[in-house]
């Protein structure tokens, strides 16, 4: 079996999706923001079977690997979302351009003959309307995860469900983390790697 590990541990937010009401959850990158909807194109781009495990500890991360925003959401106020993508390098105006709405990505996927949609699990560090906790080394989540894998020992030995549930004991409702999938669920319902 081919696993592609992802992890970001970083800067998210929330941005306007420029022809919807709606929001796309991106990372703060050093030189802009990486979108779900672009994320949803490179990993469509993998070939069948691979699975892709992606770990994000930034802000607004709950559904960073979903295309298709499915919900509003608060986001930061509009003066703190032009400052932070000023300071990346970025524009509100490149960044809405390089955004797809909901209508025009299910369009673009239709017309690229998609024939399976990639396997993607998310481990995130909150849901998309919260932030995280960080930490003097690291984040409240990173931590977490490592200090639950050295405890428990993991690889092949639990699932990816139970070692979010794990992860899941130490956190408040203020900060929950996210379990989320795209594709098929079968991939994920066996131990880590395995």
């Amino acid at each position: 079996m081919i696993y592609y590990l992802f992890f970001f541990s970083g800067h998210g937010m929330r941005v306007p999706d420029k022809n919807e009401d709606e929001y796309d959850e991106s990372w703060a990158l050093y030189d802009g923001l990486l979108i779900d909807d672009d994320l949803f194109y490179l990993f469509k781009d993998f070939k069948f079977g691979v699975r892709i495990f992606v770990i994000s500890d930034s802000y607004c991360s709950g559904t960073i690997i979903d295309g298709f925003p499915k919900a509003e959401h608060k986001t930061f106020p509009e003066d703190i979302q032009i400052r932070i993508i000023k300071n990346s390098k970025s524009s509100i105006d490149e960044t809405k351009k390089a955004t797809l709405s909901k209508r025009a990505l299910k369009e673009e996927i239709k017309k690229s003959n998609i024939k399976h949609y990639p396997n993607v699990l998310l481990l995130s560090a909150c849901q998309d309307n919260q932030w995280a906790v960080p930490g003097k080394i690291y984040s409240k989540f990173t931590k977490q995860i490592v200090t639950t894998w050295n405890d428990l020992g993991l690889r092949g030995k639990i699932k990816y469900r139970e070692f979010y549930k794990q992860i899941l004991k130490s956190f408040t409702p203020f900060q929950s983390p996210n379990y989320y999938h795209i594709g098929k669920s079968q991939p994920w319902n066996r131990p880590i790697f395995s």
